[in-house]
């Protein structure tokens, strides 16, 4: 686990953790400079991507560590924690463990979703390594071109397109088998049903555009969590839109 700092000390500890397959770096690369005027910032890296030797294990293992450095180095409180897309399910994780004071959790588009642990093999071995085989590759089926394009509009396709194509020099030094224990560890991690922790306020950035059922899904999960809606898609406020998801964050917090 590589640990990146930003900002002034002594300044509220916000603690950013990126999505699936990406680093700090690319997940929040566009919005650090703002924050860190304000804050101080806490950037993770996750084994097997932090350019250091070893493989990724699990979002449990991560949740220890991160605990462990929470607890040693600031005192085991935290004033916002961000997690993106996988690792809002990680932020949740921390929220539910207790071990860290946590006083606002901010998730950006959870999908909540698991299963057991053969269905979770089975998707790995086929979604997952179509999934990291397209990613490792930065070449996209026409197929694949074709329904963005349906599904978001020409514009908003392109970037995606931009994305994925510069994947392979995210994913250099990264390996197949931390992709794929990433993705299985992913489906595994069940959350707790109306987690409720004195003294957190949960906030979901939800993505209208990902569908009513993942409402249902953090209503299930979180007992009054505060819902924020856009009408994006996963993640495209933090990608595409940084000025308008800094807002967007620090409202979270007011």
């Amino acid at each position: 686990m590589n640990v990146t700092e930003y900002g002034k000390e002594n300044e509220k500890l916000v603690l950013l953790l990126p999505g699936a397959f990406v680093n700090v770096e690319m997940c929040f690369g566009k919005v650090i400079p703002e924050l860190e005027k304000e804050y101080h910032l806490v950037c993770i890296d996750y084994d097997g991507f932090d350019g250091k030797p070893g493989e990724f294990t699990s979002f449990i293992r991560m949740a220890k560590k991160i605990e462990w450095l929470i607890q040693s180095r600031f005192e085991g409180e935290v004033y916002a924690v961000y997690g993106s897309s996988v690792g809002a399910g990680l932020a949740g994780l921390l929220v539910q463990r207790q071990n860290i004071l946590i006083a606002h959790a901010v998730l950006g588009s959870p999908d909540m979703e698991s299963c057991g642990e053969n269905t979770a093999k089975i998707r790995t071995k086929l979604i997952g390594t179509a999934l990291i085989r397209m990613l490792r590759s930065g070449q996209i089926p026409d197929w694949v071109k074709n329904s963005m394009r349906k599904q978001v509009g020409e514009e908003r396709a392109e970037d995606y397109i931009a994305l994925i194509e510069g994947m392979p020099a995210i994913l250099e030094n990264v390996t197949r088998i931390s992709m794929e224990r990433q993705f299985y560890s992913h489906l595994t991690t069940p959350l707790d049903q109306n987690i409720d922790v004195p003294g957190t306020r949960v906030h979901i950035l939800y993505a209208a555009r990902m569908g009513d059922k993942y409402l249902e899904r953090y209503e299930r999960h979180f007992n009054n969590p505060d819902i924020v809606k856009n009408d994006y898609g996963v993640e495209d406020l933090l990608y595409f839109y940084p000025e308008e998801w800094v807002q967007t964050f620090e409202e979270c917090m007011r």
